[in-house]
């Protein structure tokens, strides 16, 4: 018994309904695309120090580029600074502590360091910038 053979039809695939989703989803990215653009124009101001900032019962802490700290002059570990500036804190009327770091000094680096002095019971955190560490 002989069948007869069914004739090939050309199948080609439609791509219409793919070409459609992909510009939908160019569409979708463009659209949900944040672009960066400063939404505040800033003016900072310079580097100049007020002049009544020289307290004489302010605290003194360095941090060098090293990451070594001194307490009014003397080097210090961190571990020992919490203990040191509560004793300082506690004898100063104003409780103001005066942070001079040195320019090569990560913000991130600063930021333990002004906790530290926040949970010593600084009242008053003055940063001191310029220069570098003596």
């Amino acid at each position: 018994m002989e069948f007869k053979r069914a004739r090939r039809r050309d199948r080609k695939l439609d791509l219409t309904p793919l070409i459609d989703v992909v510009f939908l989803l160019i569409v979708f990215l463009i659209l949900t695309t944040n672009f960066q653009q400063p939404s505040l124009t800033l003016d900072l101001p310079s580097g100049t120090s007020d002049e009544n900032a020289d307290r004489e019962d302010a605290v003194l802490i360095e941090l060098d580029a090293r990451g070594q700290l001194a307490l009014d002059g003397v080097g210090i570990s961190q571990a020992d600074l919490i203990s040191g500036l509560q004793d300082r804190l506690a004898s100063s009327s104003e409780a103001v502590v005066r942070l001079l770091a040195d320019q090569d000094v990560a913000y991130g680096d600063l930021l333990p360091l002004i906790d530290l002095i926040r949970s010593s019971g600084a009242r008053a955190i003055d940063l001191v910038h310029g220069g570098k560490t003596p």
